[in-house]
């Protein structure tokens, strides 16, 4: 209890302060829970714990940074996560030795940069927890949880220039 210019104010420390965007789980038990928090990195957490006073902070630990979206856990191998923010920023975690590994795909040389979107899609195989796919404007897989990755689409979009597009009306 904290006592402020006569006010009183109890501070819960384990109460949810935040709305992800995307939610994921794991297989254990508890499970594990991750998910993106606007502007607020990537998170994950237990989904219960022995503590008469609730999951805590403390309890929590940040997959990625940045403005936090997806968060995956690979099914095969609880130690193994995944964290992604805005424009494609990927990573992979190791939940017990923290060790991070950026894994987003780059272009070749000579090839241009490739579009990400702000929240960009990418989801492990439901077949091979090995295996992930990742979309820009070509989609990309990689069969050995991102070491590399292999363009399976030609560019997918039609180059419009949006400078060029009417916007309610206007030019």
């Amino acid at each position: 209890i904290m006592v402020c210019r006569s006010n009183t104010y109890v501070c819960l420390t384990n109460r949810a302060g935040g709305q992800f965007y995307h939610v994921a789980s794991d297989r254990q038990q508890p499970l594990w829970v991750g998910g993106g928090l606007p502007d607020d990195n990537t998170w994950c957490g237990p989904s219960a714990v022995r503590s008469r006073a609730g999951i805590g902070n403390d309890e929590w630990f940040i997959i990625s940074g940045g403005a936090g979206f997806q968060a995956l856990m690979d099914p095969g191998d609880p130690r193994i996560l995944y964290g992604e923010s805005q424009g494609g920023r990927l990573s992979r975690v190791d939940r017990v030795t923290n060790e991070r590994q950026s894994i987003v795909p780059e272009p070749a040389a000579g090839e241009p940069a490739y579009r990400w979107n702000w929240d960009t899609p990418v989801i492990l195989s439901p077949f091979d927890p090995a295996t992930l796919y990742m979309g820009a404007n070509r989609m990309f897989k990689s069969t050995d949880r991102g070491r590399s990755w292999a363009a399976i689409s030609p560019d997918l979009t039609t180059h419009t220039d949006r400078d060029t597009l009417a916007l309610m009306g206007v030019k």
